[in-house]
């Protein structure tokens, strides 16, 4: 930096001031779990059973975000139904950014000029914050009521600006457009079905086109179910009227569909996830021995067993044998041979 004449400038300071951060010394007490920069000194199976765990703990925290989104209700900051609206809509992650956004809204951001350009009108929105006084421009098109604005934050992010909410508050709109809803950042995100080319649900495999409609009517029944209960909760009549109402539900489908005993077959294929073909075209090749129905294979031991004849119950048959005396094969030993005197 002294030799080019470098302090004087501004990103050579700054990534000097920062110079803590090039080597990994100076960072070894922040905690890394043992995962090295260079990934090719990392053993995979220490590297998947790392990534495994980080997986787990962060489905984790999203099924614990995804129950505070749904079960409780955010803090309000202004009087606004458009924060309201968002508060519904959005989870609680997504719905802080956007409270900031309508709070600096509300108390820095104001319209200074208005041009009409057709079915477009060209607001100019001042930041009173600013010490410059800076301006963004913010096109909405009066028949659709969408908006663009030149910070490009929603193009960017998916969250609506603050720019936006401000001319949305002038236009006496008190409600987010479909437009600014982004499917992945509402709480009831994941509670579609999701089907294939084919029409069939991916997390399913229906056997037949009836159990395909009834996966899907148990899905929606499912779901409204859970609306229902996210509603009446917050009140005690309606708490009674919801458990009134399925008490009486109760009673009338039990009396209204009998219970059929299902075969094993049909549970069998209810498992699976397909039906058994009553007609079976391939067969096992009857010239070939299957694994398990073999028979041992036969050592030399067995062989010779095979070969010696059988001894008769009740029969008893002398086998010659050498004698030590008379130096022949004969039907005595050395012992009670006739030569021995």
């Amino acid at each position: 930096m002294l030799r080019f004449d470098l302090e004087t400038n501004e990103w050579f300071g700054k990534c000097y001031h920062i110079r803590g951060s090039w080597v990994p010394a100076y960072f070894m007490d922040i905690p890394l779990a043992g995962i090295l920069r260079t990934t090719s000194r990392l053993a995979f199976l220490e590297f998947w059973l790392r990534f495994d765990t980080a997986l787990k703990c962060q489905r984790q925290e999203e099924l614990v975000a995804d129950h505070t989104s749904l079960h409780t209700t955010p803090r309000l900051m202004t009087c606004w139904e458009i924060e309201r609206h968002g508060s519904l809509i959005f989870t609680h992650e997504v719905f802080d950014l956007f409270q900031s956004e309508v709070l600096a809204a509300r108390e820095h951001y104001d319209v200074q000029d208005t041009k009409d350009a057709g079915s477009f009108k060209i607001m100019s929105v001042s930041d009173q914050s600013h010490p410059k006084n800076r301006v963004r421009e913010v096109n909405l098109q009066t028949t659709t009521m969408i908006t663009k604005c030149s910070c490009m934050l929603f193009e960017n992010k998916g969250i609506v600006c603050r720019h936006v909410i401000r001319v949305l508050r002038g236009a006496k709109i008190n409600e987010l457009p479909n437009f600014y809803i982004l499917k992945r950042w509402e709480k009831m995100c994941k509670r579609d079905i999701i089907y294939d080319g084919d029409g069939n649900p991916l997390d399913d495999n229906p056997i037949d086109y009836v159990d395909m409609e009834t996966r899907r009517k148990i899905s929606v029944a499912r779901n409204k179910f859970e609306d229902l209960i996210r509603h009446a909760k917050n009140s005690s009549g309606g708490l009674d009227l919801l458990h009134s109402g399925v008490c009486d539900l109760e009673s009338t489908i039990s009396q209204s569909t009998l219970v059929v005993a299902h075969t094993s077959q049909q549970e069998q294929e209810s498992f699976v996830g397909s039906s058994f073909p009553t007609q079976v075209d391939i067969l096992t090749p009857t010239n070939i021995d299957a694994r398990g129905t073999c028979s041992r294979i036969k050592g030399h031991r067995d062989k010779e067993k095979k070969a010696q004849p059988k001894k008769k119950l009740g029969v008893t048959v002398q086998v010659p044998r050498f004698c030590g005396t008379c130096k022949e094969l004969v039907l005595h030993d050395s012992r009670k041979c006739p030569k021995k005197k």
